[in-house]
């Protein structure tokens, strides 16, 4: 998951989409899930593992979109990734 966020946050850097609230989001998660599978991945060694990594297809980052959303009940806007 780390490489999605980092993925989406470099999307959200673009100059032309230019969304500095979502690529903070997007950077920190990444970082988290970063430090989530480092723990994994320290553990299997620990415990004497095989450690196994494989490749995997990311999609298409182009196919992103970000649309507002409102709330009825104390009319705030806030944005959703679709």
């Amino acid at each position: 998951m780390s490489y999605a966020y980092h993925a989406v946050s470099s999307y959200f850097n673009r100059d032309n989409v230019a969304l500095p609230g979502f690529v903070a989001y997007f950077r920190d998660a990444s970082i988290e899930e970063r430090d989530h599978a480092q723990k994994l991945m320290d553990f299997q060694v620990l415990a004497r593992l095989d450690l196994k990594l494989f490749a995997f297809a990311f999609a298409n980052h182009q196919a992103l979109s970000v649309v507002p959303v409102y709330c009825g009940h104390c009319s705030a806007t806030t944005y959703c990734i679709k």
